[in-house]
């Protein structure tokens, strides 16, 4: 009898990582069905060319964050920042916009960092 095997990402995102403890919902790039509340998607550009010699062991990530919302939710906001600040990330927040045509509040946060591996 073969056992399936749960498929587990080998490495998360500093972006999901955060996102999951500040408890807002979130996905890479794009939901297929947009849900309802406050929600995010992220995008997680990485360069791997850095190290020691014929080793690519650097990594550069440069992280944008979309925070979505129905109606402006400060709560979330605020425990997204706060996990950023207890990881001592270095981010910015652009202006919280109104979306006419998505009928959403969008706040941009960015964020760079290096990761070892």
């Amino acid at each position: 009898m073969k056992r399936r095997l749960r498929r587990r990402s080998k490495t998360n995102s500093l972006a999901e990582i955060c996102l999951n403890e500040a408890g807002i919902t979130n996905r890479p790039t794009v939901f297929r069905k947009v849900p309802h509340g406050t929600f995010a998607v992220y995008f997680d550009s990485a360069d791997n060319d850095q190290g020691a010699d014929l080793i690519n062991n650097v990594r550069s990530h440069d992280v944008t964050i979309e925070l979505y919302e129905e109606k402006q939710d400060f709560k979330a906001r605020r425990a997204l920042e706060a996990v950023m600040d207890e990881r001592a990330i270095k981010w910015d927040r652009a202006d919280t916009v109104w979306l006419e045509e998505e009928q959403f509040y969008e706040t941009i946060y960015t964020f760079s960092y290096v990761e070892r591996r």
